[in-house]
Order: C-alpha cells, then structure tokens, then sequence
C-alpha cells in the first residue's frame, strides 16, 4: 500500500530548514491568521502597504523592505501555473534571526492541475482579479495588485515568469517529473487499487489528465499564461518576445526558489 508521510508546516519546520529558534518565527495562513507568534505587525504593514501608490518608487522600496520581493513573485508564478483553485491554503512566514522579512509557502495543491474539471481556465487572473482570490474570492489580494502597477515590479515579475515557464515549467520537464512520479509508485500501485477499491484504468485517466493539463494536442498551459499574459498587461510583440521565450537570459543574481 502506498502511504504519504509528510512534514508539517509548522514553526519548527521553519526553525530546522533555516536554523533559526522556533521562538524567532511568525507563521502565518489565509488573510493573516495566526499559527505561531503574532499578526499585528503583518496586519499593520498590509494594512499601510496595500493603500500606497507602488508608482512611487519610496512606496515601493518600502515594500520590498519588509517582504522578500522574489518569494513574493514566485508563489503567484507557480500558483498561477499550476492552476490551484484552492489559494485560500497560504502560509507566509518571517524570523527575526533572519532578515525579518516575510516569505511565501506552496502548499495543498489537491485542486492544481484540474484538467478534468476544469481545463485550463484557472490562470494568473484568477489570482489578481479585483473581487479577490480563493475560495469564494476570501483571499486578499491588493497587494499584488497594487505592486503590478509599479514598473520595476512588473519587470521582475514578468522576468522571473517567463525564466520559470521556459525552465521548471516546459513541457518535456513538467511531464518528465510526473513519469518519474509514476515510476516510483508503479510497483505498488496495484496492491493500493485493490485495497482501496479503485480500477487501475482510473487511476491511469488521472495520470493523462495531468499530462493533458500540460499539454493537450496543440494546446500547452505555457502558451496559454503567455498569451494571457500579453493581454493582462497589454504587451507588444516586442516585449512577449523579450520576456517569454528562451533568448531572455537569467540575471546572474536570481536566486530560485520553484
């Protein structure tokens, strides 16, 4: 049988993977629920930050004092990827043994890659939409909102995303880590059905639905948050070019967290 151990996202989490105390750590879920520590500071910086004009280049710095800008960006490039209707599951953290400023967590992905259900309509303007994000649009979201309205932001933004979507998000990758993913698990995978009452031919449909989610005949879910992308922040031909194909080089300086 196939059994899913996994750790928790807790404060000591954090402490063991940054080799901080549990005591130093603020963890936080959903709109700044609190799971360890304190909310007010972040209530108090999103409550500041959200009204700021982000065209203001002060308004912004301030910003990226207080969270880690590329933390930021990546979470809604790989949220916005893998289609995860189920965004009200966030967890942000920060430790004072480190540079305090906040950082996002990936987390419960069970409504990602929803080819079956729902194709491919969950995409990056789901999670920027004015209404809100999430389950029933409970997420806050002007933060990000308002930061795509400053131009150094956007340019980071759509840099990191067109680097993510022509390396860890190309087809034959996303695709390779599933087959990897079925590899490891085939030689049990009958003795699971069989315990727990389900066809193998299900199981095999759900596999070609995450394959279709990436790649569906001439259909890929690259191109379509590209072309969406070209729509949302109205670019020219010149600037899809620069951003979302692979002649666009990484800056040196990047350091990955997908």
């Amino acid at each position: 049988m196939i059994y899913f151990l996994r750790e928790k996202i807790d404060e000591d989490y954090i402490s063991q993977h940054l080799n901080v105390s549990p005591e130093s750590v603020t963890l936080l879920r959903g709109n700044w629920q609190t799971i360890y520590g304190d909310n007010d500071e972040y209530i108090g910086f999103y409550s500041y930050a959200k009204k700021l004009d982000m065209t203001v280049a002060k308004n912004y710095r301030y910003v990226c004092s207080k969270i880690d800008i590329d933390s930021y960006i990546d979470y809604y490039i790989a949220q916005a990827y893998l289609g995860n209707r189920d965004v009200t599951n966030v967890k942000f953290y920060k430790s004072t043994e480190s540079d305090g400023k906040w950082r996002w967590i990936l987390f419960d992905l069970d409504y990602g890659f929803d080819y079956a259900y729902t194709e491919h309509y969950y995409t990056l303007y789901n999670l920027i939409k004015e209404e809100g994000t999430g389950y029933e649009n409970k997420i806050n979201n002007e933060l990000i909102r308002a930061l795509l309205k400053n131009e150094e932001f956007l340019d980071r933004f759509l840099t990191r995303y067109g680097y993510w979507l022509n390396t860890s998000f190309v087809e034959e990758n996303v695709i390779s880590s599933i087959d990897d993913m079925v590899d490891m698990l085939a030689s049990e995978q009958e003795r699971n059905a069989l315990r727990w009452n389900f066809k193998m031919s299900t199981y095999r449909w759900y596999v070609s639905t995450l394959k279709d989610f990436v790649q569906d005949g001439e259909l890929n879910r690259r191109q379509i948050l590209i072309e969406e992308a070209r729509t949302l922040f109205n670019l020219t031909d010149e600037q899809v070019a620069k951003y979302f194909y692979p002649e666009a080089s990484r800056p040196d300086s990047w350091e990955g967290t997908l």
